[in-house]
């Protein structure tokens, strides 16, 4: 048997002989039939080596996501790398590791060889598995209290129509804090209110209008000091050097 000169060459002839491997395997979840790792192994290994090309496969590991690297390898010494889609983790732990890299192997051999494993399903598995990854996001957000609770069924698009919280009056005694801090200098008006909308409260008038007059002392006291010298500073205006007497 002649051998083929090229990586390209011996892809051609590989696209020639390579059929998809039989899907003996069936997925329980999606009611749908698959091909196991080790079977498509087993059915690539003959064209491959027909070809003049073998493959090893990398496991890249980022955070919680898993990726397989499948290096095809002709016998000239060239090699191409494809890298999978990120498999995520969806628990740490060695089995979970393990799984999600054999699953990356899967589909990362099949896009370097253009092979079909897995039955057509029009989408459904993908829409499903990101429809169950965007509830997860958004329970486990509102957990750790980056986002309120959204019920089951609402969108992310419902729930940035939902009407903003309700705010309530802030107390007086919580005004009368901010009036002191904007006297010392220690905060702003821009601040105090700012403060008081991160935590839902709103001033009323009469509030708002003694955060403006604190502001407004501070601000004139600020002016008064720039421009005020020191009574008790001395001059030395008064001196003269001394002089020397010309006889």
């Amino acid at each position: 048997m002649a051998k083929t000169q090229t990586l390209a060459e011996a892809l051609v002839k590989l696209r020639s002989e390579l059929t998809n491997p039989p899907r003996n395997d069936k997925n329980p979840f999606f009611s749908s039939k698959y091909c196991k790792l080790e079977s498509a192994i087993s059915h690539i290994q003959t064209p491959l080596a027909n070809s003049d090309l073998t493959f090893i496969q990398n496991i890249v590991q980022e955070d919680r996501t898993v990726m397989a690297q499948t290096i095809l390898i002709h016998v000239s010494g060239e090699e191409r790398t494809i890298n999978g889609p990120k498999v995520l983790l969806e628990k740490p732990g060695a089995q979970a590791v393990g799984g999600a890299a054999t699953y990356a192997k899967r589909y990362s051999l099949f896009s370097a060889l253009g092979v079909e494993a897995d039955e057509d399903d029009d989408g459904n598995t993908a829409e499903i598995a990101n429809a169950e990854q965007e509830q997860k996001q958004k329970k486990e957000a509102a957990a750790s209290g980056d986002l309120p609770p959204v019920p089951d069924g609402l969108s992310i698009a419902d729930d940035a129509q939902a009407p903003p919280p309700k705010m309530t009056t802030a107390k007086q005694v919580t005004v009368n804090a901010l009036v002191d801090r904007i006297k010392n200098g220690q905060t702003t008006i821009q601040g105090a209110i700012a403060l008081l909308q991160s935590k839902n409260l709103k001033a009323t008038a009469a509030q708002m209008k003694r955060l403006d007059k604190a502001q407004e002392e501070f601000n004139d006291g600020k002016n008064d000091g720039e421009g005020a010298t020191d009574d008790n500073s001395v001059s030395y205006t008064h001196l003269t050097l001394p002089t020397k007497r010309i006889v």
